[in-house]
């Protein structure tokens, strides 16, 4: 993700980070929430696109686990959902798609290209 980043998306350094640590905490969520009940992680899918007219970067994770719903013990916990929370302040957007059969985390970034630094 951080040489896709580098060579191919037209961003600031701040929103290329941005995105690597929104991506790495959607894929944790994966590990940790989807496939918790399971003797192995299950497969993680994510994909990426730069659409530089637009300005726009769109990432999606997805996977095959089971989604439950907060406990009562874990939404007062103050520990929860922080990731979800991380990863709504890095976006631009977060979209979160649960269904019993899978969830799919959608992240959309605004580059400002005018503003990036090629390295």
């Amino acid at each position: 993700m951080q040489h896709w980043l580098r060579h191919e998306v037209r961003a600031p350094e701040d929103i290329r980070e941005d995105v690597v640590l929104g991506v790495n905490e959607a894929l944790a969520n994966c590990v940790e929430h989807a496939y918790r009940s399971r003797r192995e992680a299950g497969a993680m899918k994510l994909q990426a696109s730069y659409d530089p007219g637009a300005e726009s970067i769109r990432v999606c994770v997805s996977d095959r686990g089971s989604w439950r719903k907060p406990s009562s013990r874990q939404t007062t916990d103050p520990r929860a959902s922080r990731g979800i929370t991380l990863m709504h302040r890095l976006a631009d957007h977060c979209t979160i798609h649960a269904r019993p059969n899978g969830t799919s985390v959608y992240l959309d970034y605004t580059t400002d290209a005018d503003n990036a630094v090629q390295q």
